[in-house]
């Protein structure tokens, strides 16, 4: 039995279109479950077909907190697969069809993705992601060789994801404590740990509008804190070691950019919003501070996606 849950921080119609169109993959009503993140307390949710529930969450959450919460009610109601979608998640007909025969006919895989094509952009986004040793992660942006219709991979995006039950039932669910980013990786590396695979399934066609860096700072500290976790888990004081020096790269090119006389007062405001970004971030992995971005970061008061 397949369930979906989808997960909407918004209250406008996008979750409600995500939802019809699982009814129109054949989707019964009462598998399909919404979950509210709202941007600020008491906002309505959104409008979705009849006979959907909708799970109102106090407050926005974050990702794996949202989606944990979506994912116990399918395992409380006997899902054999939990299909994991965001608001902006879309695909061609027939691609949630192809992701849950591919999971039936091949057990072993207890993770399993679409073909992710960037929306805004009309290019392929991923065919899932890679690690490096160290616990580096990358997507793909061309297909790797397929093993029976499928693309094998470390992870992939949290965007739109089919999980096995009996999978999340003996590893776990997302960890809570990363609040956004880096959380659907850490859930894949501990799934392949534990003897399953990760892949993206040919044919299977997906999409989301990445777009572009809106929230610099609470982007950047989620992203450098998150992937020092992951390093550590994949690689321990090397991986640490080497994302500490990679995000330390990435902050030195905003840096530039804070000082470039050429550049506007809005693009070295958001330049320098992701330089603090980045140093809080690595600051409070170290520290062991976890949950959402903090308060007086730059950035937080337009916080609306994480």
């Amino acid at each position: 039995m397949l369930r979906a849950v989808v997960l909407t921080h918004r209250n406008n119609e996008e979750a409600g279109t995500v939802a019809q169109r699982l009814l129109d993959e054949g989707l019964p009503a009462e598998h399909v479950l919404v979950v509210h993140n709202p941007t600020a307390p008491g906002l309505p949710p959104p409008p979705v077909p009849d006979g959907i529930e909708v799970l109102q969450a106090p407050k926005n959450l974050g990702y794996a907190v949202g989606m944990n919460l979506g994912m116990r009610r399918a395992l409380d109601a006997g899902a054999e697969h939990v299909l994991l979608l965001t608001h902006d998640a879309e695909w061609r007909p027939g691609a949630v069809r192809r992701l849950h025969a591919a999971a039936r006919e091949h057990p072993r895989y207890a993770v399993l993705g679409p073909e992710l094509e960037d929306t805004s952009k009309g290019t392929m986004f991923s065919y899932g992601v890679r690690m490096s040793s160290l616990g580096a992660t990358r997507h793909m942006t061309s297909p790797p060789p397929a093993e029976d219709g499928i693309y094998p991979c470390e992870a992939i995006d949290g965007a739109f994801t089919l999980l096995r039950a009996d999978m999340l039932k003996r590893v776990g669910l997302y960890d809570e404590k990363l609040f956004g980013y880096a959380e659907e990786t850490e859930l894949h590396l501990r799934a392949r740990r534990a003897g399953w695979k990760v892949g993206v399934v040919a044919g299977a066609r997906g999409g989301q509008d990445v777009g572009g860096l809106s929230r610099p700072g609470p982007y950047a500290y989620l992203m450098a804190r998150n992937a020092l976790n992951l390093a550590n888990l994949a690689a321990g004081p090397p991986g640490v070691a080497a994302g500490v020096g990679r995000f330390l790269f990435y902050a030195a090119v905003y840096a530039r950019r804070v000082v470039d006389p050429r550049r506007s007062a809005a693009s070295k405001a958001h330049a320098r919003a992701y330089v603090t970004g980045v140093v809080r971030g690595l600051t409070d992995y170290f520290r062991g501070r976890w949950g959402p971005p903090p308060e007086d970061l730059p950035g937080m008061a337009d916080m609306r996606g994480l």
